[in-house]
C-alpha cells in the first residue's frame, strides 16, 4: 500500500531563508512526491536548491500567509513550518498572527523555529496519520 501524500505549508521571513533551505535539504528525499507550497521567495529558493516542486503564492507581505491559511482552514495543508524573525516586528504581523489562529482552530502543527521544524517535518513524513486529527464541530463548539 503507498503511503499516503501530504501538503505541507513553507514560509522564512527573509533572516530565516538559510535554515529553512537547511532543513528542506535535509528532508528532501523524503518530501519527493508530497506537496509543497510555499510564500512566493521561499519556494523558489527551495526550487533552486533541491529541485523539489513547489507551488508558489503571493510574498507574505502581499498575503501570501493569508493564501496558506486559507489552505488549512480547508483541509488541505496538513502541517506549516513558518520560521519567523521573533525579533524584528514585520508591517504584516497581522496575517502572521491570523495564519497561527487558524492553525490553532484546525488542529494543525505549526513549527516556527528550527527545534520544532524538526518534529514537525519528522512526523508529517513518517507518521502522516497522525496528521489527521481534525476538530470535530463539537469540540470547536466547546471552546
Amino acid at each position: 500500500m503507498e503511503e499516503p501524500k501530504i501538503t505541507l505549508g513553507l514560509i522564512a521571513h527573509n533572516n530565516c531563508k538559510k535554515d529553512m533551505l537547511q532543513l528542506i535539504t535535509s528532508y528532501a528525499h523524503l518530501m519527493k512526491g508530497h506537496h509543497l507550497i510555499a510564500t512566493k521567495s521561499t519556494g523558489e529558493l527551495i526550487r533552486k536548491h533541491t529541485g523539489l516542486p513547489v507551488i508558489l503564492k503571493e510574498s507574505g507581505p502581499d498575503g501570501g500567509e493569508l493564501q496558506l491559511g486559507g489552505f488549512v482552514a480547508s483541509g488541505i495543508i496538513k502541517a506549516v513550518v513558518f520560521l519567523r524573525d521573533p525579533l524584528k516586528r514585520k508591517s504584516h504581523e497581522p496575517d502572521v498572527t491570523a495564519l497561527m489562529r487558524v492553525c490553532d482552530a484546525h488542529n494543525i502543527p505549526l513549527a516556527t523555529n528550527r527545534a520544532t521544524a524538526a518534529c514537525v517535518l519528522h512526523m508529517a513524513l513518517f507518521h502522516p496519520e497522525k496528521l489527521d486529527d481534525t476538530p470535530t464541530e463539537e469540540s470547536r463548539n466547546d471552546r
